[in-house]
């Protein structure tokens, strides 16, 4: 990473990966979701509501995947958890898995370590390979290293899901703190 400022003009809209993901969901339709907050995903919640959506709290990672797992069942369009790294995506891997075997619509969104950290081993905070540990439990799951790949990412997700294909739970992991904030 490079501590070069970069010159922006004036009339440039600046954002941020909040913001580019909470306009992904948006754009497909997600006017909900379900989680545990905490970072990097704090302000996910307090901003998501202010935007006019609902976010359900709940006290564990698994009770927000299943209720999300069933708002996909009962919507036909994807439920959404947010989870924060390692303990937390491994709480709602349970509903994940569960979604996927039982062909639930569904999307798990999770933070986590920076990847450069988890790949050199240094014992970042949360540190876990989340992209490897989620693949067999969803169809599809990725890794979003750029905050300009959020967007793509929500998309190719929630169309993955829509009715006309086989439905069932995919995930967004490892999305790094530093690409939300």
């Amino acid at each position: 990473m490079s501590n070069e400022t970069a010159i922006v003009p004036e009339d440039t809209e600046l954002t941020d990966g909040f913001h580019l993901l909470m306009e992904a969901l948006e754009m497909n339709g997600i006017d909900t979701l379900y989680g545990l907050l905490g970072i990097p995903v704090t302000e996910l919640g307090r901003m998501w509501q202010a935007r006019g959506n609902r976010f359900f709290s709940f006290r564990h990672e698994q009770h927000a995947g299943y209720a999300a797992a069933v708002a996909g069942y009962m919507t036909k369009k994807p439920g959404v958890c947010v989870t924060v790294s390692a303990p937390g995506f491994l709480n709602g891997l349970t509903a994940l898995a569960n979604a996927t075997t039982n062909c639930f619509p569904m999307i798990l969104i999770s933070g986590s370590s920076e990847r450069e950290i988890v790949d050199l081993q240094q014992g970042d905070y949360e540190e876990m390979d989340q992209l490897n540990i989620a693949r067999p439990h969803c169809k599809a799951a990725y890794r979003v290293n750029r905050t300009e790949d959020i967007g793509v990412a929500v998309v190719a997700l929630a169309s993955a899901l829509r009715p006309f294909k086989k439905p069932g739970a995919e995930t967004v992991t490892q999305t790094p703190g530093f690409l939300v904030m």
